[in-house]
């Protein structure tokens, strides 16, 4: 029995080479995939009701790392501008700013954001949950973050 089902394995196995097929990069785990993501924003995704003094300071190439130790490093421009720690389940992402000088740290309860969160091929998808950060909630669900 078990030496048929290595061999169903194998041919299984086969024919997806033979075919060419490739599977999607989905999240396999429980957590966030970890590793550098990508957005950009323009002065077009900033809502009317931000103050115009927010529009340079949003606009720009944005990139965010998930580290495996749980925490992130977010950088506009080539430059960090915010340090946190991050923690997530098969469906959400928790995160924290704790430093750097675009976190969200100025008022109480501003530092933490809720996600839902999807990846679909290179596309990490959020939507917020609970984020009272407007520029953070911004950068993050503007458009889809890419991996890289």
């Amino acid at each position: 029995m078990k030496r048929y089902i290595v061999l169903s394995l194998a041919l299984v196995a086969a024919l997806v080479i033979a075919s060419g097929w490739e599977p999607k990069a989905v999240a396999h785990s429980a957590n966030l995939p970890t590793g550098i993501y990508t957005t950009t924003v323009t002065a077009a995704d900033i809502p009317a009701e931000f103050p115009p003094e927010y529009i340079p300071i949003l606009v720009g190439d944005w990139e965010i790392e998930f580290t495996e130790a749980g925490s992130f490093i977010v950088a506009k421009d080539g430059f960090p501008v915010a340090v946190g720690r991050y923690n997530s389940t098969s469906a959400r992402i928790v995160m924290t700013d704790l430093e750097g000088a675009l976190a969200c740290t100025d008022a109480p309860g501003i530092a933490t954001a809720i996600y839902r969160w999807t990846l679909a091929g290179d596309e990490l998808v959020l939507t917020t949950v609970n984020d009272r950060c407007a520029g953070r909630n911004l950068v993050l669900t503007a458009h889809p973050l890419q991996k890289q």
